[in-house]
């Protein structure tokens, strides 16, 4: 398997399974195209990630923080056409409302927050070398 496939299933299965915990509800993450659905999944990653552990999880927040904004600078194309699309303020929305259904369970265990899981993904997508493209291609989803 070539390494950006590898970052990709790795990156694609870690955001899901990291994040089902904030998704209580599967239909509001149904997605219509693959452009909505890399919106979600880089909403919970970049922007959700930092929200939920300020709440929950607030003496790995500044690391998150850190490592979100370091996405943010390293891809900011991409995040520029992420925060431009129609789909961006339903993935925010959706994940406000999954981060305060979570409340009870991540008050007793702030590691459903995933924050160190968060804190790698991003900085694997940043620091391999086949990230680029891995962001590339998703750019290209996201502006169909």
């Amino acid at each position: 398997m070539k390494p950006s496939h590898l970052i990709k299933l790795v990156f694609g299965l870690c955001v899901v399974l990291n994040m089902v915990a904030a998704s209580a509800n599967s239909n509001r993450w149904a997605t219509n195209s693959k452009a909505q659905h890399t919106v979600n999944r880089t909403y919970q990653l970049v922007y959700g990630s930092v929200d939920m552990c300020q709440r929950y999880s607030p003496k790995e927040a500044k690391a998150v923080l850190a490592e979100s904004k370091r996405f943010k600078h390293t891809y900011p194309n991409f995040i520029r056409a992420l925060e431009k699309s129609p789909y961006f303020s339903q993935a925010k929305k959706s994940m406000d409302e999954s981060i305060n259904e979570m409340a009870p369970n991540a008050m007793k265990d702030p590691k459903l927050a995933s924050c160190q899981e968060a804190i790698s993904m991003m900085k694997q997508v940043i620091e391999d070398p086949d990230g680029k493209q891995f962001i590339d291609e998703m750019l290209l989803d996201i502006q169909k």
